[in-house]
């Protein structure tokens, strides 16, 4: 499962 979640600096925090 592939999960991404949004920064509250406009970057993207990808998880595995």
């Amino acid at each position: 499962i592939f999960q991404k979640a949004i920064s509250s600096s406009s970057a993207y925090d990808e998880q595995f």
